[in-house]
């Protein structure tokens, strides 16, 4: 009777120690999610106050893929966090002979600027007042154009763009393709042979 009683308190015991091994093991260790990012539609990028958020190329209008010597709309935020005003001065990029700014290119104290057309929320700032009658400040908007592009860019592929600043100074950022505005239709046989079922 004894001896039975000590194979069951025997093997409680063992059991116990095995879990509180087996829950010890992953306690301190570097987990697979510990570095990953949350999913963003572009890429990221901070120079002083300056955060650059969803950059990316806009999708080809007409076809899957910019073709050398084409041009390619840029789709971005530019959030100031900081108390001053700041200015985009230029965008180049080794992918293209030039790159045109169009509209508003400051960035007041605690605002955004907003690039193109981009699904990214604009950052709820207690931004500053935005003359007499006290209205808040609405973002800027502006354009960026890369244009001469010296080498056929698909979706996958990442195009170098460095953004220069007044006083933040400059940042070089790989923008991949955006995702398409609108889903895409898939006219012809295919289509047709799914439509016959």
């Amino acid at each position: 009777m004894r001896q039975q009683k000590r194979r069951v308190l025997g093997s409680a015991a063992l059991g116990l120690a095995a879990a509180i091994v087996v829950a010890g093991c992953g306690a301190g260790q570097i987990t697979q999610t510990d570095t990953q990012q949350a999913a963003v539609n572009g890429a990221q990028a901070t120079v002083g106050s300056l955060a650059i958020r969803d950059a990316v190329l806009a999708y080809p209008p007409n076809d899957s893929v910019y073709r050398a010597g084409s041009s390619a709309e840029l789709n971005l935020r530019v959030i100031n966090d900081g108390d001053q005003p700041a200015e985009l001065v230029s965008v180049s990029s080794d992918a293209a002979a030039n790159a045109i700014i169009s509209g508003a290119s400051t960035i007041a104290g605690r605002n955004v600027l907003v690039i193109g057309s981009t699904e990214g929320e604009v950052p709820d700032f207690q931004r500053p007042t935005g003359g007499p009658d006290g209205e808040p400040e609405r973002p800027g908007e502006g354009g960026i154009v890369l244009r001469g592009l010296a080498y056929d860019v698909r979706p996958g592929m990442n195009v170098p763009v460095t953004f220069t600043f007044a006083d933040a100074g400059q940042v070089t950022v790989e923008l991949p393709i955006g995702v398409p505005e609108h889903p895409r239709t898939d006219d012809g046989e295919h289509g047709e042979a799914e439509s016959s079922h």
